[in-house]
């Protein structure tokens, strides 16, 4: 009896107290569910995709492409009859806005950058038609742009306060996933690769157990694989 009274008390005098936070619901004594608020950096849930037929194309690095690769690729995904396309991100080089030494005879501004990619992805577009889908994540390269804001535009060839907008992906019925949520298809994650910062002597095996999922990623520019029983 001593012992409920005393819980009593304590909980009146909870009561009576200004909640510091709405962020829990734990009541004691009570089954409830726990609920925690989102933090203010929290990430995002990935991005659920539920094509049927899905391809997928990584580290384009438009100027820097290489022509001929890309259109074979795209020839062959379209041979196949995808449904969705997914451009997995450093689609852009981003070249001109990056913190790296430059190559002095390299002439290209950042705004030519962006008229390339502009040109490219509508030509994308066109080939496979309205009914395809087209997913394009977020890369690192991709993130240079938010470091890059503060600094001067390149003229008139530069639009909007964001990639997407610079890009004009919403014209073109292309989809943005950023915040380096990722991509659920089924069973199967897709990353970029620089969110998890998979690397060393064997980066597939470091990726696997960082996400303990079925990963797929570009971003590293070599083939590699590692098979996991019951991920």
């Amino acid at each position: 009896l001593r012992m409920a009274e005393s819980a009593r008390k304590r909980q009146e005098t909870l009561a009576k107290r200004k909640p510091s936070s709405k962020g829990l619901d734990l009541n004691e004594g009570e089954e409830v569910g726990l609920d925690i608020s989102w933090g203010h950096k929290e990430v995002e849930a990935p991005y659920k995709l539920d094509g049927a037929n899905v391809g997928i194309i990584s580290d384009v690095h438009v100027p820097s492409h290489d022509k001929v690769a890309l259109e074979a690729a795209l020839r062959y995904l379209k041979s196949q009859n995808i449904d969705t396309l997914v451009i997995n991100g450093d689609y852009m080089d981003m070249y001109a806005i990056s913190d790296h030494d430059k190559d002095k005879l390299r002439q290209i501004t950042f705004g030519d950058e962006l008229e390339e990619g502009r040109l490219i992805l509508r030509q994308i577009r066109e080939y496979f038609g309205s009914d395809v889908r087209i997913i394009y994540q977020e890369g690192n390269h991709e993130e240079r742009y938010q470091r890059f804001l503060p600094m001067a535009m390149a003229g008139d060839k530069v639009r909007g306060a964001t990639l997407r907008e610079q890009l004009e992906l919403d014209s073109l019925n292309i989809t943005w996933v950023g915040d380096r949520r990722g991509i659920d298809l089924g069973k199967l994650r897709i990353y970029h690769g620089h969110e998890i910062k998979a690397s060393g002597v064997n980066p597939t095996r470091a990726m696997i157990m960082k996400t303990m999922h079925n990963t797929i990623v570009g971003h590293l520019h070599r083939e590699n694989s590692l098979i996991k029983p019951k991920l």
